[in-house]
């Protein structure tokens, strides 16, 4: 009765932290600090380094998305008040436009939240625009780093994406390669119980047919 939990689980650990292991440690190990490139050759070849510092990149003409949370406080109109979680900025290579957006810059903190604020004060926005000017350091989130879900979210914000889009998550940085080495072993471990737990189960006993003798 035991292994009916146990199996499903280690299962689970094994496969998981197989792929995310490998994954993280190989990721860890290619970037073990961040590649400087400018915007321009970055959205030439999305397929280089994870872990980038990008420079002479500015916000494209399509808007910005937002995220947000509900607060408990109450606005004037009597409907819960948001706050803004997140903000996503299309971006491009200095001095060009047009075209779809192939990269997107996911920022969490000010002064990149201040963009999204009509209200927001000339201060705050002077800052924002001091922040896009200075190495925009992040990590790069392809296809296979997040859901189809959360990359049709994205697409609904009216960037104007390109098909192929990736996601620059800044202040991001890859996993400590002890953490990714960690997790490898975990799964390393749960599929080594596996093999154990299959060579030793007991095999299906047979039960001997029972003969009809005429008396």
């Amino acid at each position: 009765m035991r292994n009916f939990f146990l199996v499903p689980l280690m299962t689970g650990v094994a496969i998981a932290g197989t792929i995310w292991g490998a994954k993280m440690s190989y990721r860890a190990l290619l970037n073990r600090a961040p590649t400087q490139l400018s915007c321009a050759d970055f959205l030439a070849n999305r397929d280089g380094p994870d872990w980038v510092s990008l420079e002479q990149c500015e916000p494209a003409d399509e808007g910005i998305g937002t995220e947000s949370e509900e607060l408990d406080e109450l606005g004037e109109s009597g409907a819960h008040k948001r706050r803004t979680t997140a903000v996503y900025i299309p971006l491009r290579a200095k001095g060009t436009n047009g075209g779809k957006t192939k990269a997107v810059l996911l920022a969490e903190r000010q002064p990149f939240l201040s963009v999204a604020n009509a209200e927001a004060p000339e201060a705050e926005l002077v800052a924002f625009e001091a922040e896009m000017k200075r190495p925009l350091v992040g990590l790069v989130e392809r296809r296979l780093d997040r859901s189809e879900t959360n990359r049709d979210m994205i697409r609904g914000l009216g960037l104007h994406l390109a098909d192929d889009f990736v996601v620059v998550d800044l202040d991001a940085t890859p996993r400590p390669l002890w953490f990714a080495f960690g997790v490898l072993a975990a799964g390393l471990a749960g599929a080594s119980w596996l093999v154990r737990w299959w060579r030793r189960r007991e095999p299906p006993k047979t039960i001997p047919r029972a003969v009809l003798r005429s008396g």
